[in-house]
């Protein structure tokens, strides 16, 4: 109010901002002191980066890297193999390595090892492992997003596929703790009467199998897809052997490498296998 327009040669400033100071002496009236400046040269200035363009950059200077499968507490492969391409510009992201695997070695090691480790705690113990390992995740959760952005899914797509798998843990935590026993023995319903005189009673039991659970996922979760398997297996102190599917096997290595790190989870509890299975399935008991 009673300020003057500034003056013309302002008008044509892209940006420009006014201070105004007010003051003087007359009594019910206020008096304003505007004064433009300019906040940046005239001109466009350098054009800001289109958000899709700049995630392409970024993508780009990802290093390509050759995947290593974990066995028998080892991380295995140093030769590239099969390359795999970005669903967002096509460029290769990551390698399968060259060197085979000894299955054999790896079933051997999940019984001899890794079990035994398993059943050295009970349903309560392994139930706070995966609330720690879920909180552990959670926090490194940045980093998954950006291997994950590779598959081509968007930051919505990849919440399902990161923080749902990292909720399976947290929900398969609560139910360990809330409704498993601090023992590796479960009893299936009330005790049961054997007979005629009461002199017998029996009751069903559930209790940790003697062997390896193996899980084939798919292409599209492969982080949910692996941590809801592993959750209720490592529970039932059972160790797992994990075959992710090769066109996002990066995203499934990057976690079990976060798990692997965390040292929360016995060694051989979890092994990875990129790539092909061999003779795998023939060293297989059962389905």
């Amino acid at each position: 109010r009673g300020a003057e327009e500034g003056p013309a040669r302002y008008a044509g400033l892209p940006h420009r901002a006014a201070r105004c100071a007010g003051g003087g002496e007359e009594p019910g009236r206020r008096a304003w002191r505007v004064q433009y400046v300019r906040t940046r040269p005239p001109g466009p200035g350098p054009a800001r980066p289109r958000d899709g363009a700049d995630r392409e950059r970024r993508l780009e200077a990802d290093q390509v890297n050759t995947l290593q499968s974990y066995i028998a507490g080892r991380w295995v492969g140093t030769r590239a193999a099969k390359p795999l391409a970005s669903a967002i510009n096509g460029r290769v992201v990551a390698h399968t390595h060259e060197e085979g695997l000894d299955f054999a070695e790896a079933m051997a090691y999940a019984r001899g090892t890794a079990l035994p480790s398993l059943l050295r705690t009970h349903f309560q113990d392994r139930a706070r492992v995966l609330k720690a390992l879920a909180a552990y995740l959670l926090e490194r959760k940045e980093t998954l997003y950006a291997i994950s952005a590779h598959t081509g899914a968007t930051r919505s797509d990849s919440w399902i596929d990161i923080e749902g798998g990292i909720g399976t843990l947290f929900a398969y935590a609560s139910i360990g703790g809330k409704d498993l026993p601090s023992s590796n023995v479960l009893h299936e319903g009330p005790p049961m009467r054997l007979g005629a005189n009461n002199h017998f009673i029996g009751s069903h039991v559930l209790v940790p199998k003697r062997g390896v659970a193996l899980h084939i996922n798919a292409f599209n979760f492969p982080m949910w897809g692996m941590l809801e398997k592993f959750a209720p297996s490592f529970l039932a102190g059972m160790p797992c052997l994990v075959k992710p599917a090769t066109a996002t096997s990066y995203v499934a290595e990057a976690c079990v490498r976060l798990i692997v790190e965390s040292g929360l989870v016995p060694t051989g509890a979890l092994q990875l296998i990129i790539g092909g299975t061999g003779d795998l399935f023939e060293r297989l008991d059962e389905a």
